[in-house]
């Protein structure tokens, strides 16, 4: 199952929140889906390595994972929208754009 939500680019359809994982190591689990009336809910993991700019950050070629709730809205078999939370502070502490809880501390 492709992830299309995550990327309204279709030339690009592996790029996930800007990290471009070369189309060839961005790797999804679906956890969880659920699916209510016009409404799809999934709790999704994911991991990669961080091979594109991200907001302006060179790669770093450093691994990164992460998780996800997407609420998609459906019609005509299709998704119409969806409402994304991931842990974006999670992510920008695992390429080394800001200090971790322990790099904070000391």
């Amino acid at each position: 199952m492709g992830m299309l939500w995550f990327s309204n680019d279709s030339a690009s359809p592996t790029q996930f929140v800007g990290i471009d994982c070369g189309r060839q190591d961005l790797h999804f689990t679906i956890e969880d889906l659920l699916a209510d009336g016009d409404k799809v809910v999934a709790r999704v993991a994911w991991k990669g390595t961080h091979k594109g700019t991200l907001e302006g950050i060179a790669p770093t070629d450093k691994p990164v994972s992460g998780t996800a709730t997407i609420v998609s809205r459906v019609a005509d078999q299709k998704m119409q929208e969806d409402w994304v939370n991931w842990d974006a502070l999670g992510l920008m502490q695992q390429i080394g754009a800001i200090p971790g809880p322990k790099q904070a501390a000391s």
